[in-house]
């Protein structure tokens, strides 16, 4: 294998790693929103509703992970995202 196929290699799996990433956050809020319904509501209602929260959150977080992918990437997403502009203002008084 050459050179440039394994950096797109490398590549294609870092982007990989960062779109599950970005989709496993809505995901899971879902999932814990399905949760409290079904403990909460104790009914074919609590289940029904722990059904749409958990297909909402998939369905937003692959929506979001895709847009990231299409427009930015989702290395840049996910670095603009964890970015921390309070270390790099440091000239700047508060």
């Amino acid at each position: 294998m050459n050179e440039k196929k394994e950096v797109d290699l490398l590549n294609t799996g870092v982007s990989a790693v960062y779109w599950i990433k970005i989709f496993l956050s809505p995901f899971l809020i879902g999932l814990i929103a399905a949760v409290a319904a079904v403990l909460v509501l104790r009914s074919a209602v609590g289940v029904v509703a722990g059904v749409l929260a958990i297909i909402l959150g998939a369905v937003f977080g692959y929506r979001m992970a895709e847009n990231a992918r299409k427009t930015t990437g989702t290395v840049a997403f996910s670095a603009r995202t964890m970015s921390n502009t309070e270390f790099t203002n440091t000239n700047k008084k508060a």
